[in-house]
């Protein structure tokens, strides 16, 4: 499926701004693939896709991850369940078979620990793509310029406090993703 036609399809399946927020994170993740010397096609395909699941409800979500075999842990987690499905219709539906892709799709909204290039751009897109808006978002542009594992820190830190405040169900790969990026991005800052 080339590129037209998958934005075809993501417009005739996504609301208008769930649209224009999938826009805004491709032409971000391409961006950030650009300065950090990634795969700039890739990035800007797995920014498209990255919500490609948004328009099921979460007993839809559930269900397919259910026959996949993931844990009631992870079905408890409402709010992520979109990103692994995002994955498998990525796949089943826009024949997308590259790995790195499929894995940014998957961890874009709650990460994990040592994740690739590929994974950060995409999870760093998403939070600062141009349609975002929120009390920090000008300075966490500037850092995911300049570093983007303290760019990746910043947007776990700031996700989990979000989840904690709604009483949602946290997931252990964030927790873990950002204790990993502490050890990073503190080890860097002593070097």
């Amino acid at each position: 499926m080339n590129i037209n036609s998958i934005v075809k399809k993501l417009q005739n399946n996504l609301s208008k701004n769930r649209f224009e927020h999938s826009i805004g994170t491709a032409d971000m993740a391409k961006e950030l693939a650009m300065i950090y010397n990634g795969n700039q096609e890739k990035a800007y395909l797995a920014g498209l896709l990255h919500d490609c699941a948004k328009n099921l409800d979460n007993q839809q979500l559930a269900k397919l991850l259910e026959n996949e075999g993931y844990s009631t842990n992870f079905l408890q987690c409402n709010k992520i369940l979109h990103a692994p499905v995002g994955a498998i219709i990525a796949k089943r539906e826009y024949n997308i078979t590259d790995k790195g892709i499929l894995g940014a799709i998957k961890y874009h909204c709650y990460g994990k620990a040592d994740m690739s290039l590929l994974e950060k751009i995409v999870f760093v897109a998403d939070k600062i793509e141009k349609n975002r808006e929120f009390e920090d978002i000008k300075m966490l542009r500037e850092i995911a310029k300049r570093d983007l594992n303290k760019a990746l820190l910043y947007s776990l830190t700031f996700s989990m406090n979000n989840i904690i405040k709604k009483g949602y169900f946290l997931y252990e790969d964030t927790i873990k993703a950002k204790e990993y990026y502490e050890m990073v991005v503190e080890k860097k800052d002593n070097l």
